[in-house]
């Protein structure tokens, strides 16, 4: 992940400033570099499913430039991770009531917000406009346990040519 992070981070340094075009081989200009973050170039979604035992803070974006895939792919991990949380949080309150001490009173459910899990995702865009998106994507929870987890994942993303960056393009 460091890996990625790193190159992410060159891919955004490498264009940082530049206001030139870009040619192609046959010497017509195709794209110009913008600013690192245009204005409704994307959109933040909310997601805040009623649910038993998790209590949800849930952002992530939407790119208006990028094609359909990229963004459902955005959205799927996010719901992806939302459903195993969700799941392991029931399992872990089960277990919890199940072996609740005598004398402890823990519901079957939870009945207060504040005592369910949680779990969030938000996000930092780096650069969006009409060449690349490049963004870090953050979630995690808490279902129990000593501590909570936290993910991180960057994506890059060439606007022109509809397709995610990954690192053999970049070497």
């Amino acid at each position: 992940m460091a890996i990625v992070i790193l190159i992410s981070f060159y891919f955004i340094y490498k264009n940082l400033g530049q206001k030139e075009q870009i040619v192609n081989n046959v010497g017509e200009s195709i794209i110009t570099i913008e600013d690192e973050i245009v204005v409704d170039s994307f959109e933040t979604k909310v997601l805040s499913p009623n649910n038993a035992y998790v209590k949800f803070d849930v952002k992530y974006p939407s790119f208006i430039k990028a094609d359909d895939s990229f963004n459902l792919s955005i959205e799927d991990l996010i719901k992806k991770q939302m459903d195993s949380h969700m799941v392991m949080s029931k399992e872990n309150w089960q277990a919890r009531y199940d072996t609740q001490a005598e004398g402890e009173n823990i519901p079957k459910v939870p009945n207060k917000e504040e005592d369910k899990f949680s779990f969030f995702s938000d996000f930092k865009i780096i650069q969006s406009n009409s060449n690349y998106i490049s963004f870090v994507l953050k979630y995690g929870g808490f279902s129990g346990g000593a501590h909570g987890y936290e993910n991180i994942i960057s994506y890059n993303y060439d606007v022109y040519k509809k397709q995610i960056i990954k690192l053999d393009s970049l070497f």
